[in-house]
């Protein structure tokens, strides 16, 4: 049986709606915030590990 998807249901905005939402604006600067304070190793294990998962989801 197939999981199903964690976002069902909602919908997904736009990189321009994005920028205009409240919610979509607090959460990237809260990740941009923690991601300023890692160190560079941090930092790309964080980027790499994000690339697997897209990269898993894409295959699936």
């Amino acid at each position: 049986m197939d999981a199903e998807p964690i976002l069902r249901g909602l919908s997904r905005l736009t990189e321009r709606e994005a920028a205009r939402d409240p919610a979509a604006v607090a959460g990237r600067a809260e990740l941009e915030g923690r991601l300023s304070r890692l160190t560079p190793g941090q930092r790309a294990a964080f980027h790499e590990a994000v690339r697997r998962c897209y990269a898993c989801t894409a295959e699936t």
